[in-house]
C-alpha cells in the first residue's frame, strides 16, 4: 500500500505524536505552509516550511512563564530558531525540535526545583 504524506495542523492544541494528533515526531509531512514569515509562539518561522516545523515551534513559547523559567526557555527557543533557519525541512529537523522541546521542559523543571531549594536554604 502506498504511503500517504501526513500533514500536521499547526493550530492543533495537541502536540504531534500525541493521542488525537495526526502524525508522529518523525512525520514532517510534505505540504508546505504558504505565505510570509509566521509568528509561532516566540519564534518567527520563515514561510514555506513543512507543517511539522510550525507544530513543534509553538511549544517554544515562554511568555506565560515566570522570569527565571522564561530565561531558561528563551535560550532553548533561540537554539530552535537557529536550527529552523539553518537547516532544511525533513523528518530529522522535526525530531530534533521535539528533543529540544523535551530538553527545554526538563531545564524549566530544574529551574523550578532550584528556586524551591534556594527558598529552603539548600542552594546559595
Amino acid at each position: 500500500m502506498p504511503r500517504m504524506p501526513i500533514t500536521i495542523d499547526p493550530s492543533s492544541s495537541d502536540p504531534p505524536g500525541s493521542a488525537g494528533s495526526p502524525g508522529s515526531p518523525g512525520s514532517a509531512g510534505s505540504a508546505k505552509v504558504p505565505g510570509g514569515p509566521v509568528s509561532v509562539g516566540d519564534l518567527q518561522i520563515p514561510a514555506g516550511r513543512t507543517p511539522g516545523v510550525y507544530a513543534k515551534a509553538r511549544w517554544f513559547d515562554s511568555g506565560h512563564l515566570p522570569s527565571n523559567q522564561r530565561q531558561v526557555a528563551t535560550e532553548m527557543s533561540r537554539l530552535a530558531h537557529k536550527m529552523i533557519t539553518m537547516l532544511g525541512d525533513g523528518d530529522q529537523l522535526v525530531l530534533g525540535l521535539q528533543h529540544l522541546i523535551d530538553a527545554k521542559d526538563c531545564f524549566v523543571r530544574q529551574s523550578i526545583l532550584d528556586g524551591e531549594n534556594r527558598a529552603e536554604g539548600r542552594l546559595p
